[in-house]
């Protein structure tokens, strides 16, 4: 099944709630400004902020259908949610200048944001019952290689994992980044076997309930962009090509049943991919 939400619509993120309602949240491309809408009896947007944004936002969802949107203003990384029952903004980054966001939250309903800085630094920002503490997962040390998008999944034990960007050179490729004892690993993912030249960019990532790593990416090959998915459900990454994405950007989530959902643009259309039937 696929169906249109809006017009106008730039970078995007996706979300399924407990008890199966999809909301997104998108950039409105002709002023531009962050939006959020749910499919509850047919799509209704609503603008949450007016700033100049232009940055993919991230979207998250409580047990109780809340829902919470972490996006880039003007370099400022800001944090949108409805918990109390209204729209309520505050700012996440301090001091850093954030060019890419992603959230989650954790058990307890705590946000946690992952920054990607100026300076090619992939750092982490948690909130605590003293305020906001940061982690550098992925400091930039240097050299032609470094990190310029990320995107953040929590296992229900609170682990994190990181889908990443890496840029080396001319070439950017999708990998995977997660914990390892005190400190983190970064694995490339491979490369989609129909594909001469592959580039990508803004992976979106999900753990299932059945603790497999989901990403999903747009990517490029003979002159084409396409929503591409990996996934280590079998024991090892395998690449999968899902639809033409033409200036589109995939978000993806796996539902409790293990139901994928994916959003991507296409045209400016917003599109909806699911394998639920």
């Amino acid at each position: 099944m696929e169906e249109r939400i809006a017009g106008n619509a730039g970078r995007h993120a996706l979300a399924v709630d407990a008890a199966g309602i999809v909301h997104v949240a998108y950039v409105d491309a002709a002023n531009p400004r962050a939006v959020y809408a749910r499919d509850v009896d047919g799509w209704a947007p609503i603008a949450l902020d007016d700033a100049d944004v232009s940055i993919r936002p991230s979207l998250a969802v409580d047990a109780a259908g809340h829902a919470s949107v972490a996006y880039v203003s003007a370099g400022v990384v800001k944090f949108s949610t409805n918990r109390s029952g209204s729209w309520t903004t505050s700012a996440v980054t301090a001091g850093r200048i954030g060019l890419q966001d992603s959230l989650a939250l954790d058990a307890s309903g705590r946000p946690v944001v992952t920054i990607s800085a100026a300076n090619s630094d992939i750092a982490l920002a948690t909130q605590t019952v003293a305020g906001l503490s940061f982690e550098a997962a992925f400091p930039f040390i240097g050299g032609s290689c470094g990190f310029s998008s990320v995107s953040i999944a929590l296992e229900s034990n609170g682990t994190a994992h990181l889908g990443l960007l890496q840029t080396c050179h001319s070439f950017a490729n999708i990998g995977h980044g997660f914990r390892s004892g005190p400190g983190w690993q970064f694995e490339l993912l491979p490369t989609p076997s129909d594909y001469s030249i592959f580039r990508a960019d803004d992976p979106a990532i999900v753990v299932s309930g059945d603790g497999r790593i989901h990403i999903a990416a747009r990517a490029s090959g003979f002159a084409r962009e396409f929503l591409t998915y990996w996934t280590n459900a079998t024991g090892a990454w395998l690449p999968y090509t899902l639809a033409n994405a033409a200036g589109g950007l995939g978000s993806l989530r796996v539902d409790a049943s293990g139901d994928r959902h994916a959003v991507y643009v296409t045209d400016r259309d917003v599109r909806y991919l699911t394998t639920r039937h």
